[in-house]
């Protein structure tokens, strides 16, 4: 699958978050011109409470044919200092999904629903330093059952051997995730599911 173009996946984000009824979207901008991460978005929360969030994104896509036909993954590469920055008041790791664009997947047998269209979101504690390219799976079938259910939750083991969360969800449980995300990744299991 061809990687979407960070400023196309940033307006779908931010299209997701401008509908929400849980958050008020304020303003967004890439933190590094031309368009480099984090993204840095501005809500309301309500009762005047604003929140800044460090959005990093890319694209969700096959493994590869030398990977289990069930096996997708974002591919982190930043730039600089190959570590993800936590100065903001919440940092949220993203992948964006779009089945329109997943050829790889679909020639292996998975057959994604016209328009199916997901958010996967991993703990960002669990991936503080990055090598110069490393990468976050998730399986097909959870991102399939979001689609259908709206939100979905996985877990997948660390190489520390810890567990972590993966949720899935639909653009439009963003406001929600990025509501209930500002009390920490770990924490949003029964908020959202």
């Amino acid at each position: 699958m061809p990687g979407i173009p960070k400023a196309r996946i940033a307006q779908r984000l931010v299209e997701a978050v401008s509908s929400s009824r849980w958050i008020q979207f304020e303003r967004g901008e890439f933190s590094r011109k031309p368009i480099g991460l984090p993204y840095l978005l501005r809500v309301a929360l309500g009762r005047g409470e604003q929140r800044e969030f460090a959005l990093y994104f890319w694209s969700v896509s096959h493994g590869g044919r030398s990977r289990s036909d069930d096996e997708y993954r974002i591919q982190l590469k930043l730039e600089d200092d190959f570590a993800l920055r936590f100065d903001s008041d919440t940092t949220i790791l993203l992948g964006y999904y779009d089945a329109a664009l997943d050829r790889v997947g679909s020639s292996l047998g998975n057959e994604p629903p016209n328009g199916m269209e997901v958010i996967v979101a991993w703990d960002p504690m669990k991936h503080m330093f990055l090598g110069r390219s490393s990468s976050c799976q998730v399986r097909f079938r959870s991102m399939l059952a979001a689609h259908r259910r709206g939100v979905a939750m996985t877990e997948r083991a660390c190489d520390d051997g810890s567990a972590e969360q993966v949720y899935c969800f639909r653009p439009e449980f963003l406001g929600r995730y990025l509501y209930c995300a500002r009390a920490g990744h770990r924490l949003i299991r029964e908020a959202i599911l």
